[in-house]
This record gives structure tokens, C-alpha cells and sequence, in this order.
């Protein structure tokens, strides 16, 4: 059975600037120009044409669901309407998306002045659809002027907003990163700041957010009251993911954890996991001497080749990292599916 309000979705057909495109447009460009045969569920399917039809939604779904197309697909759509601001925490995938498509563009502290003032240009001329950037940017007075200037110049409109990662504006994730506490207010700002007759639809996505989360991030950005957003616009996946847990080991001696480390993956291995997951552990590392952190990802298929010289050695050993740490000796181990 279809979710509910999917076939009128698919009905329907969507404002491309130069035409209406139809579902089946729709996919047609999803798998010429993204590589995909069809969408991976009915959420992720539902959250995108939503977004194409310039509504307002809260994407709710795992990690690897797939939430990234809502801001990808309808501004490529949508490419001579409109241009996509998202506001995300993650320098690692801005930069992922920025490499894969040239019409996708990142501002943060990394990019220099140089860089951006070649952005701002392709966007006045129509190349760039989608701009990332860090929440710290939100601030920026002067950030906020150039990107109305260009794409005022540009003859688009500004929208959707996105706000990737959007628990951090709750209490949860206040200390995480405290600009995003100022995220909706300053998304808000912009708006005044164009003038814009009508509200520009937000797109908010999260892969964690209980009720209480849920209902916070609805009120910060005012869809609660007259300003409610509608209960079909709240897109929650199955988020549930039994297989993934974190747990924490305090040791006595460093040359304990070792041990412990190796023990704590091969009793990993035995735990059932559904058909079809592969079995993983990001591995923390905490040197109490040194000070620093060295991480590493590593199966429990594979933990028997762990050495005390190499700390944690599988197919692969990811990068180290320099991070200041407690004095504290303990193992954090954190098994994950993929």
C-alpha cells in the first residue's frame, strides 16, 4: 500500500520555470543526472516531491535514507526559479556535494575570499542552484546582502531554505553548535530582508528527533499556532536501527584497554545482525599520556588481528585524531551497520 497522499504526488505536475515537468520527467532526471533508478522508499520519494511542489516539511529518517535528494533534485529542477540555501554543520559532506556537482557551491571559513566572490558571480549568472554553508555564515550581515544581491540579479528566487541536522537548534544540540540556536531567527531575518510576499517553504531535515525534539524544532520555526504545519508535511521514516548501540569501558592501566578492546569486538561478532548488514566499529582510543585520540574503524570479523603496536588495525586504518582528551583511560567503542 502506497503512503498515504503518494499518488496525488505523482499526478501532479511541477513548475520548471520553461514548463511543467511530471512525475515521470521526474524520474527520467533522477536517473540521467543522479544515477538512480527509482527513489530508495516511499519517504524519501514523498519528501522530494513535497519539496518540488514549494512546500514546507520536516523530513524525519535515518541516516542513509537519502534526505540529501530533497535539497538536490528540485532546485536541479527548479534551476532557472529558484536557488537552494542549506545550512548544514558538515564541512566533510558540503565538500562531497560541492565535488559531485558543479552547479552546488560551499561557503565556510575554508573557502577564500577569492572563491567566493566567484560564487556570488555564478549565481548572478544562473550556474550555481544550490549554496551551502556553515551556520556561523547565518550571522553575517554582509553574507546575507551578497547572496540577495545575486540572486536578485540572477532573476530567481530565494528557496527553499534548508537546515540540515535540524535538532541542533533545540536544546540538545545548543552546545554542539551554538549558532544553530539562532538558525531559525536568522533564516527569518532573510526573509524580511527580501520582502518576500509569502513565507520561502523550509525544508528541515533530522535523523533524530523524539516528540520532544519535534515539537521544539516546529515551534523555533513557527509551524506551530496559525503557522502550523500540517501533520502530512512530517515526513517520519522508520528510524529504529536495533543493531546500533554505544557503550562506554573505563580500564585501569593503558595496556588493560587493549585487551579489552579486542575482547569487546569478538563478542561483537557473535551478535546476530538481519541478512545482509555488514558488521562494524568506529573504535575510540584515549591516550591518557599523549593526550590525543586515535580512531579507527575496524570489523569484529576481523578483530583477532588487532595489535597493541598498530592500536586498532583492519582493512583500513583511518586517520588519527589530534583531539584533546581526559586523562581518563577507556576504550569507546561505538558498532554501527552500513
Amino acid at each position: 500500500m502506497l503512503k498515504k497522499g503518494l499518488i496525488e504526488y505523482r499526478r501532479r505536475e511541477y513548475d520548471a520555470g520553461d514548463g511543467r515537468i511530471s512525475h515521470a520527467a521526474v524520474l527520467k532526471v533522477l536517473k540521467k543526472d543522479f544515477n538512480f533508478r527509482t527513489f530508495k522508499s516511499e519517504d524519501q520519494e514523498l519528501l522530494v516531491l513535497k519539496t518540488l511542489a514549494g512546500e514546507s516539511v520536516f523530513g524525519i529518517m535515518a541516516t542513509g535514507s537519502g534526505k540529501s535528494l530533497a535539497f538536490l533534485l528540485p532546485p536541479f529542477l527548479q534551476r532557472k526559479l529558484r536557488v537552494c540555501l542549506v545550512v548544514s554543520p558538515l564541512k566533510a559532506l558540503m565538500s562531497q556535494f560541492d565535488e559531485k556537482h558543479d552547479w552546488v557551491k560551499t561557503i565556510h571559513t575554508d573557502v577564500e575570499v577569492r572563491q567566493r566572490k566567484n560564487i556570488w558571480r555564478q549565481i548572478r549568472e544562473g550556474k550555481v542552484h544550490v549554496l551551502l554553508v556553515a551556520p556561523e555564515r547565518l550571522k553575517n550581515d554582509v553574507f546575507k546582502e551578497r547572496l540577495i544581491e545575486a540572486v536578485r540579479r540572477g532573476g530567481r528566487e530565494l528557496g527553499p531554505l534548508v537546515l540540515d541536522e535540524v535538532h541542533c537548534v533545540t536544546d540538545w544540540g545548543r552546545d554542539f553548535r551554538p549558532e544553530y540556536w539562532w538558525a531559525a531567527e536568522h533564516l527569518a531575518d532573510i526573509e524580511r530582508r527580501l520582502g518576500a510576499k509569502r513565507p520561502i517553504p523550509k525544508v528541515l531535515l533530522t535523523a533524530t528527533a523524539d516528540d520532544r525534539v519535534r515539537q521544539e524544532v516546529l515551534a523555533r520555526f513557527g509551524f506551530r499556532g496559525r503557522g502550523v504545519l500540517s501533520p502530512a508535511n512530517i515526513i517520519q521514516g522508520p528510524v529504529p536501527r536495533p543493531e546500533i548501540f554505544i557503550a562506554a569501558i573505563k580500564c585501569r592501566t593503558p595496556e588493560k584497554k587493549h585487551d579489552v578492546a579486542r575482547k569487546f569486538l569478538e563478542r561483537q561478532a557473535k551478535r546476530p545482525l538481519p541478512a545482509g548488514v555488514k558488521r562494524r566499529a568506529l573504535v575510540y582510543n584515549f591516550e591518557a599520556v599523549k593526550g590525543d585520540i586515535g580512531c579507527a574503524e575496524i570489523t569484529a570479523e576481523n578483530a583477532h588481528i588487532y595489535r597493541k603496536e598498530h592500536r586498532l588495525k583492519a582493512n583500513q586504518l583511518a586517520k588519527l585524531l589530534k583531539l584533546q582528551s581526559s586523562k581518563t583511560c577507556r576504550i569507546r567503542a561505538l558498532p554501527y551497520a552500513s
